[in-house]
């Protein structure tokens, strides 16, 4: 859902005055802000810089020798601004290179209140919903701790920097694949077992355990897996923190030899 209490403010690109002044006064039925119009490509790259709106209206055919497109894609190379394409034709030209520019939405004119709407807000919808993608990507790879992110079925789907350098896996490596393949001839049965039992009834799981990296060299992992819902309770991910703890676990196993060798002496 859109944020509520936001006023989104749209920036109006259009040739057609009377077009124009439509589609401002539908804005405002809706609820939205405009905070400028034109119909020149060149004067909208520099409101879009000078006003940064949540939203672009623009229109394909422009005043002037830029036209929408090419105004939008100059945008894009400055700003991350959702642009919604209008157009009076059906050209496939002009609906690929729209695609091609990363377009948020296309309407074609003449369109219905309804379609005006419902595009907008689509748009919007998408936009931040990146933005919430990019925002948790940057927070995952900011961890020291390696994060993996599985499907129900186990299958991997992301995994952060610090699981690469743990593992030697870069995400293109292991994306598609499960956490099995971290485990190798000395992995303990018993752990492999507990970790599947959790899995399996969608319970958390925390424990150590004998990984292998992508060289082939062995390391202990400790572990902690999460699972996560939706607001109806379903199954969506597993979440697992994983951490090197060999240096750890060599430096216990030496001090436990040292009791031992001093209660043999």
């Amino acid at each position: 859902m859109l944020e509520a209490t936001k006023k989104h403010r749209i920036l109006i690109v259009e040739d057609d005055e009377l077009v124009a002044i439509f589609i401002q006064l539908k804005l405002e039925l809706f609820g939205y802000q405009t905070v400028g119009q034109t119909s020149r490509g060149e004067e909208a790259i520099e409101l879009a810089a000078q006003l940064r709106p949540d939203l672009i209206l623009m229109d394909i055919q422009l005043a002037g020798e830029m036209d929408g497109i090419t105004a939008a894609e100059e945008i894009r190379s400055q700003l991350t601004l959702p642009v919604v394409f209008l157009t009076g034709n059906k050209s496939e030209a002009d609906f690929k290179r729209a695609t091609q520019a990363n377009a948020f939405g296309y309407i074609v004119k003449p369109f219905s209140d309804q379609e005006l709407r419902a595009v907008i807000e689509m748009a919007l919808y998408k936009y931040q919903a990146e933005q919430r993608l990019q925002i948790s990507d940057l927070a995952l790879k900011a961890i020291s701790q390696g994060v993996v992110i599985t499907t129900p079925d186990q299958k991997i789907v992301s995994v952060n920097q610090a699981f690469t350098d743990q593992t030697g896996y870069s995400s293109s490596d292991i994306v598609g694949l499960t956490c099995r393949i971290l485990q190798g001839p000395a992995t303990s049965p018993a752990s492999k077992q507990a970790i599947r039992d959790a899995l399996s009834s969608g319970a958390s799981y925390f424990g150590e355990i004998l990984n292998y990296r992508k060289d082939e060299s062995m390391f202990w992992n400790e572990l902690s897996i999460t699972p996560a819902f939706d607001e109806q309770g379903q199954l969506t991910h597993f979440i697992g923190i994983t951490r090197d703890i060999t240096e750890r676990k060599s430096t216990l196993e030496a001090l436990q030899q040292s009791e031992l060798d001093l209660l043999e002496a």
